[in-house]
């Protein structure tokens, strides 16, 4: 299991400024196990080319390329 680079931002609930870190990892499935959550709008098999095409973030384009790149 690789772990690739993490991200950070800031957003916000309520008043309150929120520091988030997301830590990713590349791994491959053994078999399904449970639903997407709400946070997750949709899963599709692609390859690199076609996710970076399709994300909608600068920094999840920049997470994507470092795969591409052999992380």
């Amino acid at each position: 299991m690789n772990e690739l680079p993490k991200s950070e931002y800031f957003y916000r609930r309520g008043y309150k400024l929120v520091r988030k870190t997301v830590r990713w990892f590349l791994m491959e499935p053994i078999e399904k196990e449970g639903e997407r959550d709400h946070e997750i709008d949709d899963v599709r098999r692609l390859t690199i080319e076609e996710a970076i095409d399709a994300l909608s973030y600068d920094s999840d384009r920049k997470l994507v390329e470092t795969m591409e790149a052999g992380v």
